[in-house]
């Protein structure tokens, strides 16, 4: 009993640092693994039950308020991909092996992708893999351009194009996310603040085109992605430490197998509904 409490302490002590109350790299990939599945459990599978199937009005408001619970626990995912993302680039051994295996695991992501949210093959829109590893090579490029501002400035500029013209997941604004991350490296507490600031602005902004004003919008998005506060505050509390050394290609499969497990879960549940 004794060793199985202290191997608890020490599993616990990796992902969370109760002493400091800090994080580890490891509890951060675990959050925005298990808040992504429970995104794309509301986004993939109730919303299309929501849209595809006839129920009644009780049922349908239970759904939608699940959804809402489901989506909002979501939003924490991205900013902590964006963030890691950043700290991998920091830290990596070989910028090229990290840019191929983005690029291998966006190839392998994007049938799954379309699958649960498309219902197939769909070139009009790519997954979020491709949004990180743009984000990858624009700090790459960014960091081949030395202190040449302009350059700099262009090869952003460059990156946020191409992910809108793409029509990646999150778009220009995860992009945009990225770089924040990326410029504002030294210190963490900006790092957070203004990235936190300039990512809620965009999507705002992103959605002002369909309500009445901005304001309407910004009160809209502060209602459906108030969680995010909690992804830059784990980002804040942030210790730099990381436990697990193996286990990388687990991270990056987990993306597009639990897409494709969620998709057979949608399809077996509307063939027997349906």
């Amino acid at each position: 009993m004794t060793t199985t409490t202290a191997q608890n302490g020490i599993v616990v002590e990796n992902l969370w640092d109760t002493k400091s109350g800090t994080f580890s790299a490891d509890m951060l990939k675990l959050t925005a693994m298990i808040t992504m599945l429970i995104d794309h459990i509301g986004a993939g599978i109730l919303e299309h039950l929501i849209i595809r199937v006839p129920l009644s009005i009780e049922t349908y408001e239970v759904l939608i308020t699940i959804d809402q619970v489901l989506r909002l626990i979501g939003r924490i995912a991205f900013p902590i991909y964006c963030f890691l993302l950043v700290q991998g680039f920091l830290h990596t051994k070989s910028r090229w092996k990290y840019a191929r295996n983005l690029l291998i695991f966006a190839l392998l992501s994007e049938y799954p992708f379309d699958l649960i949210f498309s219902g197939g093959l769909d070139f009009s829109s790519s997954n979020v893999m491709f949004t990180l590893l743009i984000g990858l090579l624009t700090m790459w490029g960014i960091e081949k351009a030395g202190s040449k501002i302009f350059l700099q400035v262009l090869i952003s500029v460059i990156g946020i194009l191409i992910a809108a013209i793409l029509h990646t997941d999150y778009s220009w604004m995860g992009i945009l996310l990225i770089l924040s991350l990326y410029f504002l490296r030294e210190n963490r507490f900006w790092q957070c603040t203004i990235s936190l600031i300039l990512f809620f602005s965009a999507l705002v902004f992103r959605s002002a085109g369909y309500y009445d004003s901005i304001w309407r919008s910004a009160l809209r998005q502060l209602s459906s992605e108030y969680t995010l506060v909690f992804s830059f505050w784990m980002m804040y509390r942030y210790n730099g430490r990381r436990y697990l050394k193996r286990g990388k290609y687990l991270f990056y499969s987990f993306y597009p197998v639990h897409l494709l497990l969620l998709g057979a879960i949608l399809k077996l549940i509307l063939f027997m509904i349906l």
